[in-house]
């Protein structure tokens, strides 16, 4: 807008020599001529005053034709201007209104169509949330219960509920055991149950004490692979491991432990207690809380189902927890003298035998596990020991499938 505006300086400079006083007076065209024109203009207007004359016959017919034109000039540039410039603004605003106005119509459109397809759908749609809620609502509640009932599986407390209704198997097993000079100790691994029968009385233990060696070496830590020179003084009957070994030959202690266990080989537990040593074995089996261990005056000692059922609790623990505790497992199981055994139940066991004599201890390894100790002077009466595990074994299907029970019903 400021380069426009210079031409008009230029056109008062052309006026200003043929204007007379009159017509200064007349037009106020140099009012604004001046204000915007620079400094020169006052030099003709001395001129003027000079060539009075010549100044009023130029100036009427130079007048009329200037000042018609200068206006039409001034306004043909303005109207020039804003053909120019103006109208190119205005149609911008009206493009973007205009696409603004069609944005709006095309969004509102679009609100009423889903308005529409919305206000189809309502009843569905609120009867399938209703399902959706229901559906969580039963699936909160049903995790809840699984929660429950696993929490109550695993506890390691039996109700009294259950205890209740085991008194009638418990029953019968003791009216069992009275039949014969017998005792009994079997515990669940996983639930506070036990039953006892005469289990403080004292055994002559036999090979029992080889259970006591085994789980010595493993808790201690001591290095199975250190070997042990076989020696004359070691050399004793039922002992069918060793004796095939020749006199001074090296015996591992891993071996060691494998034969007293897995067939009741006693040269192994004479150089095992050799190695051990007498009173650090016993000292052992009283810190566990065993009465009668290493007591009688030999090497074997005697044992109560009570002391029994603390080593087989300690085993367990080894098997489960120590490197070395999956040696005694793989002893135990083993068909050597089980009388535990029967049908497709399987039993780690060891047993001890010495004239009358006869036990059969043992650890069975299902997923609820359960130990069971017997001993008795039935001389290898295999009869009876077999009918008694099998009465231990149902009363622990009965805890199981009754815990279950009680746990299930008291969370519907």
């Amino acid at each position: 807008m400021d380069n426009k505006k210079t031409p008009k300086k230029t056109t008062t400079k052309k006026k200003t020599p043929s204007k007379s006083p009159t017509t200064a007076k007349k037009t106020p065209v140099k009012k604004t001529t001046t204000k915007t024109s620079s400094p020169k203009k006052t030099t003709p207007v001395k001129k003027t005053n000079t060539k009075p004359k010549t100044t009023p016959k130029k100036t009427t017919t130079k007048k009329t034709p200037v000042k018609k034109t200068t206006p039409k000039k001034v306004v043909e540039k303005k109207v020039i201007k804003k053909e120019e410039v103006v109208p190119e603004e205005q149609l911008v605003e009206e493009k973007y209104r205009s696409r603004l106005a069609w944005l709006i119509v095309r969004s509102l459109i679009v609100i009423v169509l889903i308005i529409s397809i919305g206000s189809l759908a309502i009843k569905p749609s609120s009867k399938k949330s209703k399902n959706v809620k229901d559906d969580y609502s039963s699936s909160l509640v049903n995790s809840y219960k699984e929660d429950a009932i696993n929490k109550c599986l695993s506890s390691t407390e039996l109700p009294k509920e259950v205890r209740s209704k085991l008194q009638y198997l418990e029953t019968d097993l003791f009216k069992y055991l009275a039949n014969y000079n017998i005792s009994l100790k079997y515990g669940e691994f996983n639930n506070n149950y036990e039953i006892s029968y005469r289990s403080d009385e004292v055994y002559y233990g036999a090979s029992l004490i080889k259970i006591v060696d085994a789980i010595y070496l493993v808790e201690n830590d001591v290095d199975l692979s250190i070997t042990k020179r076989y020696e004359s003084r070691f050399r004793m009957g039922y002992s069918s491991k060793v004796s095939t070994y020749k006199i001074g030959d090296m015996i591992s202690l891993k071996n060691l432990l494998d034969y007293a266990i897995r067939v009741s080989d006693n040269s192994a537990h004479l150089m095992l207690i050799d190695y051990i040593g007498f009173n650090n074995l016993q000292n052992y089996g009283q810190k566990l809380g065993g009465k009668a261990i290493l007591s009688g005056g030999d090497l074997f000692g005697n044992q109560t189902a009570d002391d029994m059922a603390i080593y087989l609790k300690k085993a367990y623990e080894l098997i489960n927890n120590y490197e070395d505790g999956i040696l005694i497992k793989d002893a135990m199981l083993n068909t050597e003298e089980n009388y535990l055994n029967f049908d497709d139940v399987v039993i780690g066991h060891k047993y001890g035998s010495y004239e009358s004599y006869y036990h059969d201890v043992g650890i069975n390894f299902e997923d609820n596990p359960y130990y069971i100790v017997v001993l008795s002077t039935l001389d290898r009466n295999r009869k009876v020991i077999t009918e008694v595990s099998k009465k231990v074994y149902n009363i622990h299907k009965s805890v199981i499938s009754l815990k279950e029970e009680y746990c299930n019903n008291l969370y519907q």
